[in-house]
C-alpha cells in the first residue's frame, strides 16, 4: 500500500509539474499572441498612414499635372504671340521701308521744287 501511496504521489507530483509547465506554456502563449495582436495593430495603423500618404501623393501629382498643362497651354499662347508678333514687325518694317522711299521721293521733288523756283526767281 505505501508503495503504491507513494507511486501515487509521485504520480500526483509529476501531473502536478505537467500542469505547471502546461499553465507556464499557456501562459507565454497569451503573451506570444497578444505580442502579435500589438504587431499587427501597428502594422494595420502603418497601412493606413501610408494610405492617407499615398491619396496626398496622388492628390499632388494630379494638382502638378494640372499645373504643367496650364503652363504648357500658356507657353503655346505666348509662342502663337510671338509668332504674330513677329509678322505684324515684319510688315511694319516693309511699311517703314515703303514710307522712306515715299519720303526720299517727296525730299528729291521739294528739291526739284526749290530749284525750279530758284530758276525762275533768278530769271
Amino acid at each position: 500500500e505505501r508503495e503504491r501511496a507513494e507511486a501515487a504521489e509521485g504520480e500526483v507530483a509529476l501531473l502536478r509539474d505537467l500542469a505547471d509547465a502546461s499553465g507556464a506554456q499557456a501562459g507565454a502563449g497569451r503573451s506570444e499572441v497578444a505580442r502579435l495582436e500589438d504587431e499587427i495593430r501597428d502594422a494595420t495603423l502603418h497601412a493606413a498612414q501610408l494610405q492617407v500618404s499615398l491619396v496626398a501623393a496622388e492628390s499632388q501629382v494630379e494638382e502638378r499635372g494640372d499645373l504643367v498643362e496650364r503652363l504648357r497651354l500658356e507657353v503655346q499662347g505666348l509662342r502663337e504671340d510671338h509668332h504674330a508678333l513677329s509678322l505684324q514687325a515684319a510688315q511694319l518694317e516693309r511699311q517703314v521701308v515703303e514710307l522712306e522711299g515715299v519720303l526720299a521721293g517727296a525730299e528729291a521733288q521739294q528739291r526739284a521744287a526749290a530749284a525750279q523756283q530758284e530758276a525762275l526767281e533768278s530769271a
